[in-house]
């Protein structure tokens, strides 16, 4: 939506995930912005995009790589970029941990989120991406900062954070959070693996 938003409907978008429900649900949100328009909502699979080849002047993947088999993702993305198209990706990190302002004791320190078993959640997305024969790379490893716990993109993270926890835990990461709320600086800060590459033009 942002993106249909920032284009001004210069642009048309498409947007693909396998599950119906959150194509409704998106489908819905874009509706209310009045965005009707700007955006097409296809139900796909990330390993196997249905589109023809050299279908889209420019491809983006938030969070996806994660969840499947990597390779044969970017190799999709590749396979639908026209020649000379840039190619985004953003993947959660395994290899940087997540980050809490709240004061805890060092045994609660979450580690990061898991991935699937052909899924790409480090740095070897630089290197994959290369070996899919993309040029040009613009690599930035960023954080994504949430501070408004009230949010929708606040409660599943936090949800499972305190899925981390013992039975002996939950009661110090709530005294922690409450000290912060009060403090009136809650916030939180997931690294990403960000990347845009090429794809050459022959």
């Amino acid at each position: 939506m942002m993106l249909a938003q920032r284009l001004g409907g210069t642009n048309s978008v498409t947007a693909i995930d396998m599950n119906p429900f959150w194509l409704k649900a998106a489908a819905a949100l874009v509706a209310e912005e009045g965005l009707a328009n700007a955006i097409r909502f296809v139900r796909g699979d990330a390993e196997a995009l249905p589109f023809p080849d050299a279908a889209f002047g420019a491809v983006f993947s938030v969070t996806v790589l994660e969840e499947c088999d990597a390779n044969r993702a970017i190799a999709e993305m590749v396979r639908i970029a026209t020649p000379g198209a840039r190619i985004g990706i953003i993947i959660r990190s395994l290899d940087l941990a997540q980050w809490w302002n709240l004061d805890l004791p060092e045994p609660i320190r979450l580690p990061p989120r898991s991935v699937a078993v052909k899924g790409v959640a480090d740095a070897s997305l630089y290197r994959g991406m290369r070996q899919a024969g993309l040029d040009g790379f613009v690599c930035f490893p960023s954080l994504l900062t949430l501070d408004r716990p009230h949010g929708p993109l606040w409660r599943p993270r936090e949800d499972y954070a305190l899925s981390l926890l013992t039975a002996e835990e939950f009661p110090i990461w709530h005294a922690a959070r409450d000290r912060a709320d009060e403090d009136g600086v809650l916030m939180t800060a997931w690294p990403c693996h960000c990347a845009v590459g090429t794809k050459p033009r022959a």
